[in-house]
């Protein structure tokens, strides 16, 4: 059970961290550019003062300040493709120097920009972004003044280099998700074992050992205390039966001293003068007699072959016929401690779970009682 559980469970967990990887890749794949672009968007607001103002004091060619934000932003991570256009479209800054002055049509015919992302961003003057069939992102920034052009900035951001990003995400997210998943199996498998299978095996034990019919130290003895309620449950349990079996044994006793002053009252008005009788139940324990074994033992029970050994073998022949014939009075003759005795047996009972017999002795020349 406890392997069938833990199975269960790691299970439904590493399923739920397959569906949560397969989600965090295709979002790390598909809105990392995205994301990059916004930062760079965020950065580029901060600058687009100093940028307007160097193309408006220089029209001709970058400025210092200009030429330094420009080689600094084109090391950006993930950055591809870098052009600064002026207002009538010309290059006024490209990783090549052979580009700067020429017309932008000729730049972006020769290396990316292809969407048309430069044109509807002079168009509009507002960002314009675009997927390229490469699957890189193309976004061209514009900077204006009065709703007139001054400068533009188009750059594109690798999409290899964010699938590459999100697959490095992804062995750290599976990483993770295993070692959480490895993590609360042991928990699980500790607090089942701590808290259920142990505390469940010692109860289970403790009911083995119970009995009803054994001593006062197996019938007292407190189930496990860690099983919690089953454990409070089986304690009430136990002390209710010995409880219930405490009152048993006070009625059985009640019924025992009732039965012997029964038959000591009957067979002291039907038995002859001078008669031997013995009283025995379906154990052949002696339950009455009205002399010798039997009376004056402190409650010890005293079996018949206490009171008549095996060699008195008449006895025991006319004792086994009345078990053999219920119901019917046997009698014979048979030696008694050493002197001969009439003897009349009656066995009262069916099966083994109740039954008295009677064995009443008398002198062997008197008559039959």
């Amino acid at each position: 059970m406890r392997t069938r559980i833990i199975a269960i469970f790691a299970s439904a967990a590493l399923y739920a961290a397959l569906m949560g990887g397969i989600s965090l890749y295709q979002f790390l794949k598909n809105s990392g550019a995205d994301r990059r672009r916004d930062e760079i968007l965020a950065s580029l607001r901060e600058r687009a003062p100093m940028l307007i103002n160097a193309a408006l004091k220089s029209p001709a060619a970058v400025t210092l300040e200009e030429y330094d934000f420009l080689e600094n932003f084109s090391r950006e991570p993930g950055l591809g493709e870098l052009v600064y256009l002026a207002a009538d479209e010309t290059v006024r800054w490209h990783r090549q120097p052979g580009a700067i002055g020429r017309p932008s049509r000729e730049i972006v015919h020769e290396t990316s920009f292809a969407t048309g992302v430069i044109a509807r961003a002079f168009g509009s003057l507002s960002f314009a972004a675009g997927r390229a069939p490469s699957g890189d992102l193309e976004v061209a920034v514009p900077f204006s003044v009065k709703r007139r052009p001054v400068t533009l900035l188009a750059f594109t951001l690798s999409a290899a280099e964010h699938r590459r990003a999100a697959a490095a995400g992804l062995v750290r997210y599976v990483f993770l998700a295993l070692s959480a998943v490895l993590l609360l199996c042991a928990v699980l498998y500790f607090l089942l074992r701590r808290y259920v299978e142990n505390p469940l095996s010692s109860l289970a034990f403790w009911m083995d050992g119970a009995s009803l019919r054994g001593g006062d130290q197996a019938r007292a003895a407190p189930p496990p205390p860690a099983a919690g309620e089953v454990s409070a449950a089986a304690a009430r349990l136990a002390a209710r039966a010995r409880d219930e079996l405490a009152a048993v044994e006070k009625r059985l006793a009640s019924v025992v001293g009732t039965e012997q002053a029964w038959w000591r009252a009957l067979l002291g008005a039907a038995a002859p003068a001078g008669a031997r009788v013995i009283v025995v139940d379906e154990n052949n324990n002696v339950i009455y007699s009205n002399s010798g074994p039997g009376e004056g033992r402190g409650g010890e029970k005293v079996h018949l072959l206490d009171v008549v050994d095996s060699n008195q073998q008449d006895l025991l022949r006319l004792i086994g016929e009345a078990f053999e014939s219920p119901g019917r009075a046997v009698e014979g003759r048979a030696a008694f401690r050493g002197r001969p005795v009439r003897v009349k047996v009656l066995h009262v009972g069916e099966g083994a779970d109740l039954g008295r017999t009677l064995i009443l002795f008398s002198s062997a020349d008197s008559t039959a009682a």
